[in-house]
């Protein structure tokens, strides 16, 4: 397929579909649609759910950087990291802010697609190996630099930021305005 940019985007931690599952109405939606995640029957049973998806992070990480889409000027695969260690947006007195969530608990509402398809745009104007692990609702949208109008993929990201700053794999949770 030539002339694409393919975002590989990393799932959320299972803990975030746990902690979506209170109140009455979540807990019912999440004891019929997704238990084993919500409410594993074990503490062996929960520790294998989250093997399943570290393997599966380092799985799609592996195939993002093998090299094999860095091979044409027109098609690449890029890791999209911002869900990694992203926590739930909250409301002002700490608890989840289900405003960012649809009807079931766990898939987003428009109001939270704006704000991951934002994440998105922003991790896709930050360099190869120096991309944010999570996102917080409200962050400001980046824009391309006169020095970088391009959106980074392994090819074009200074080498010397391959290693991810610390400052940016920080768990942060903020409220929306």
């Amino acid at each position: 397929v030539p002339r694409a940019f393919v975002n590989l985007v990393q799932l959320q931690p299972m803990t975030v579909a746990k902690e979506l599952a209170s109140g009455l109405l979540c807990q019912a939606v999440h004891i019929y649609a997704c238990s084993c995640i919500t409410n594993p029957r074990s503490k062996e049973a929960e520790d294998k759910i989250n093997a399943a998806l570290a393997s599966y992070h380092a799985a799609t990480k592996r195939l993002a950087t093998s090299g094999r889409y860095d091979t044409r000027d027109d098609f690449t695969v890029v890791l999209q990291p911002f869900f990694t260690k992203t926590d739930l947006p909250r409301t002002a007195h700490g608890s989840v802010d289900y405003s960012y969530f649809a009807s079931d608990c766990f898939h987003y509402s428009e109001k939270g697609q704006e704000a991951a398809g934002e994440a998105l745009w922003n991790n896709m104007f930050e360099p190869d190996g120096s991309k944010k692990l999570s996102w917080s609702p409200g962050e400001h949208i980046v824009c391309p630099s006169e020095d970088s109008p391009y959106l980074f993929t392994s090819k074009n990201s200074p080498k010397q930021k391959r290693e991810a700053s610390p400052n940016l794999n920080s768990r942060r949770s903020l409220n929306r305005g």
